[in-house]
C-alpha cells in the first residue's frame, strides 16, 4: 500500500514460497484493498462501496467473448499447403479439410500473447477452411501409424472425387476440332504451272486413278465408239453414204 519501494533501484526480493501461495496471498491483499475507506474520488468510500452506488444506479458491465478476444489478438499469415499440412513454428499441423488445398496458399491466424494448440485455417477471402492441430509423428512399429495413413489417403480419395464432381466433363475429340475450326485457313499459292505426262504414259496414269464405275462408263463408250464406226464403215462399202 506505500508507494515507496524497500529495496528501491535494486532487484525485487524473491517471493517465499510457491506460486499458489502468491496467489492466494494476492487476492487476500486486493479483497483488502477493495474493502478499504479512500479519500479523493472516493469519498471516504471502499472501492467496493462505489461499485455498489455505480450497479444500483444502473451501471452495466460490457462482456468480452474469451474466444473473440483471443482471436482479436492474433496475426494473420500466409502458408502453403504440402501433403494436406501447414507448418507453424517449424511444426507441421494438419486438419482432414486441408486435403482439398493441396498446393494452394493459405490464411492463418496465430496467437499473439499466448500459445494456441490449434490454428485456425481460412482460405484467401477469409471462408473457415478448418482447425488444424499438431501433426502427430508416430513411431515406425506403431501400427497406429499405418491406420491413420489409410485413413488420410481415405480422405484424399474422397476430395478428389468430390473435385471430380464439380468440374464438367470435357469431350477433348471435340475440342480438339473446334480449335481446329477456329483457326484461320493457310493462304493458297498461286501455280507456276503443270507438269504433265505425255502419251501412254498419262493414259497409264488416268486408268490408275479411276473407279470401277469409271472404267465401266468409259469402256462402254469405246465400244459403241467401235460400233459406230463398223456401221459407217459398212454403209461407205454399199454406197449408202
Amino acid at each position: 500500500m506505500n508507494a515507496r519501494s524497500a529495496n528501491f533501484g535494486q532487484a525485487p526480493s524473491p517471493f517465499d514460497g510457491t506460486f499458489e501461495d502468491f496467489a492466494n496471498d494476492f487476492r487476500g491483499l486486493l479483497t483488502f484493498y477493495n474493502t478499504k475507506r479512500q479519500m479523493g474520488d472516493l469519498a471516504s468510500r471502499s472501492p467496493e462501496q462505489a461499485y455498489a452506488v455505480a450497479v444500483e444506479a444502473g451501471w452495466q458491465r460490457t462482456d468480452v467473448d474469451q474466444l473473440a478476444l483471443m482471436t482479436a489478438f492474433s496475426t494473420e499469415a500466409s502458408r502453403k499447403v504440402v501433403d494436406g499440412k501447414i507448418s507453424v513454428g517449424g511444426e507441421l499441423f494438419h486438419c482432414d479439410e486441408l486435403a482439398r488445398h493441396t498446393g494452394e496458399r493459405v490464411s492463418v491466424h496465430l496467437p499473439k500473447y499466448h500459445c494456441w494448440q490449434a490454428v485456425p485455417v481460412l482460405t484467401a477471402k477469409g471462408a473457415l477452411i478448418g482447425i488444424a492441430l499438431p501433426d502427430r509423428v508416430y513411431s515406425r512399429l506403431d501400427p497406429a501409424g499405418a491406420e491413420e495413413a489409410a485413413r488420410r489417403k481415405g480422405v484424399a480419395r474422397d476430395a478428389i472425387r468430390a473435385e471430380a464432381a464439380d468440374l464438367n466433363s470435357i469431350d477433348v475429340k471435340a475440342e480438339m476440332i473446334a480449335s481446329g475450326r477456329r483457326q484461320p485457313a493457310p493462304p493458297m499459292p498461286g501455280s507456276k504451272g503443270t507438269i504433265e505426262l505425255g502419251g501412254d504414259r498419262a493414259e497409264i496414269g488416268r486408268r490408275i486413278v479411276e473407279n470401277p464405275t469409271a472404267r465401266r462408263d468409259r469402256e462402254r463408250e469405246a465400244k459403241e465408239a467401235k460400233l459406230r464406226a463398223a456401221l459407217d464403215r459398212a454403209k461407205r462399202t454399199r454406197g449408202l453414204l
